[in-house]
């Protein structure tokens, strides 16, 4: 029974004490709010020009708007200064050497974001609402400053999307000048330790600088504190989706030179695939930002495969022309057979090929003999001096009539003779004019072979001298 009420008595004893350990610090820190706020005015500096030191921390990007050239991005605003009207001794209020105030209690510097692109007011205020100062017992404040800014940023797209971006944060007082609030910078670089990666854009560096500008307004210098978010884009994402597809685009469009005109499908390859070129550019030409100061990497890219493509339709409909020319009797001049089927068809592995015409020419010389046997070109000549005789009106002899009809039946086989000649000749007339025309179609033909290879091999070596004239700016 003895040892239960030891037991109770220690534990009333115990919460006696922790109350009234809680009572004291409550009433000393009520009573330490009231002696500091007794004569604290929130409109009057602590001193006449006032030292703040400031830091910015960067936490995350968020979105970066080229079109609209902004940036959406959470950061944390440090602020630091010495208020000697928040000053005591801690041993007169129970030890406490620090304590919370509320941002309506006391003075704070007017800082303003200065390229603040949001539809909010610009001032740093408006995000510490809810949050308290911290006071140690020194006079030293720290106010620290949470919020999310959407900043002006001025975008360079030249090299997009190899391209490296300058964002600045710059801040400083609206209202005070550098006579009455001087903001120093607390380290050379901002804190981006705690920044979360962006899938887009690396931070590579994020410098702080202070500015002392005189503005046409005003005769006094004005501080500021400017941070500026150095970013890299990622361009995997763009190599993948809109480089490399134009770049296989402009290929399938170099290689339709090299498609059999026969086949038909030549001329709407080339339409089909200007097409997507132009569906693509479109669809870049929606995410860069508008502007006249310089033309974009990927514009200069993209601006030279639609020239290349283009070029391709309005030469493909020359070869179409080059190709069916023959097929209308036109003629090659000797000129153009020595340049396009001898110099330029060497040089792109194409000669004048042994046409049907020609390997026909020795069977030319074929007649039919007077036995309904195929004979050569002295049989026809025999069959024309056996003709010419058949020329001569043939005497008639009455006194044997086996010799009369000797030559009647030689004057009718020398007409045959004849006529068999003369039905020989056409038809040989005939295939010769056949064979030439076709071997004037295959001599156009070859033309425009010739052409489309000295195109293919032209188109490659420009798309090679000028891809490197445009990703050479990246060095």
């Amino acid at each position: 029974m003895i040892i239960m009420v030891v037991k109770l008595m220690i534990i009333l004893a115990t919460i006696g004490c922790n109350i009234c350990i809680v009572y004291c610090d409550w009433n000393h820190d009520m009573r330490l709010h009231d002696d500091l706020m007794a004569n604290y005015s929130v409109t009057n500096r602590p001193h006449n020009k006032t030292d703040v030191i400031s830091s910015l921390a960067i936490n995350q990007l968020l979105e970066m708007d080229e079109r609209k050239q902004t940036l959406l991005i959470t950061v944390w605003f440090r602020f630091y200064w010495t208020d000697i009207r928040l000053t005591w001794n801690p041993d007169a209020y129970g030890g406490m050497t620090e304590t919370y105030l509320s941002v309506d209690e006391i003075w704070l510097p007017d800082i303003t974001l200065y390229n603040n692109a949001n539809d909010k007011r610009s001032s740093i205020k408006q995000y510490s609402e809810d949050i308290l100062v911290r006071v140690d017992h020194t006079g030293d404040i720290r106010w620290l400053v949470p919020g999310i800014i959407k900043t002006s940023c001025q975008i360079d797209m030249m090299l997009f999307p190899f391209d490296t971006q300058r964002c600045p944060i710059q801040y400083g007082s609206w209202t005070l000048n550098g006579n009455q609030l001087d903001l120093l910078t607390q380290d050379d670089q901002g804190d981006f330790g705690v920044f979360l990666q962006h899938g887009e854009w690396d931070l590579l560096e994020f410098p702080a600088k202070r500015n002392v500008l005189i503005y046409n307004c005003c005769p006094e210098p004005y501080v500021d504190l400017s941070y500026t978010m150095v970013l890299k884009r990622k361009p995997l994402f763009y190599i993948y989706n809109l480089i490399i597809p134009c770049g296989l685009l402009l290929i399938v469009s170099i290689m339709g030179f090299l498609m059999p005109i026969a086949s038909g499908a030549r001329a709407p390859l080339s339409i089909m695939v200007l097409l997507s070129m132009t569906v693509l550019q479109l669809n870049v030409s929606s995410t860069i930002p508008i502007q006249s100061e310089n033309t974009p990497l990927i514009s200069q890219y993209i601006g030279y495969i639609l020239l290349m493509m283009s070029l391709n339709v309005i030469l493909t409909i020359g070869s179409l022309n080059i190709h069916y020319r023959g097929h209308y009797g036109n003629r090659m001049s000797q000129t153009t057979r020595k340049v396009m089927l001898g110099v330029l068809g060497r040089l792109v592995c194409k000669t004048i090929p042994i046409s049907k015409a020609d390997m026909k020419h020795k069977e030319t010389n074929v007649v039919i003999a007077n036995d309904g046997t195929m004979g050569n070109s002295r049989n026809i000549e025999n069959l024309k001096l056996c003709g010419n005789k058949g020329n001569e009106i043939p005497n008639v002899v009455h006194m044997d009539d086996n010799i009369e009809i000797t030559d009647k039946n030689q004057y009718a086989l020398s007409n045959i003779n004849k006529l068999l000649i003369f039905g020989h000749q056409n038809k040989i007339e005939k295939v010769k004019h056949q064979d030439e025309q076709r071997k004037i179609r295959e001599e156009w033909m070859m033309v425009a072979m010739v052409t489309d290879r000295l195109f293919a091999l032209f188109f490659f070596f420009i798309s090679f001298v000028t891809f490197l004239s445009i990703f050479l700016q990246l060095v």
